[in-house]
């Protein structure tokens, strides 16, 4: 999505661009200008043509990828959220997986707070 953003961004600029020379030469005077003119609407009509329909394109892939941006959001929030175990499934410490470790763990608080209390 960034990356058509970035693209989409430099298609505008582009066409500012070409806006902006397009004004300075109307604002001279003189024939030679005027043929320059002339060959500059030329090439804004063909890059309007070529750059229009990609500009629209990009445009609405940015609006689609934006509008799934908080089904993605989630899915990386879930995945982020979850417990170490169901992401940490192959690995083994001193033969034990961390879900075995935990039980161990619990167990054993279990087991210290039953007789420091009693």
């Amino acid at each position: 999505m960034a990356e058509l953003k970035k693209e989409l961004l430099a298609l505008r600029a582009q066409l500012s661009y070409k806006s902006q020379a397009l004004a300075s030469l109307q604002q001279r005077q003189g024939t030679d200008v005027q043929v320059l003119l002339q060959a500059l609407r030329d090439h804004d009509r063909e890059q309007a043509g070529a750059l229009g329909p990609r500009i629209q394109l990009v445009t609405e892939q940015c609006e689609r990828h934006m509008e799934r941006w908080p089904e993605v959001q989630a899915t990386i929030d879930s995945w982020w959220e979850q417990p170490g175990q169901f992401s940490l499934l192959a690995e083994h410490r001193q033969g034990l997986t961390l879900q075995q470790w935990l039980e161990c763990w619990t167990l054993a608080l279990k087991t210290l707070q039953q007789h420091s209390w009693a």
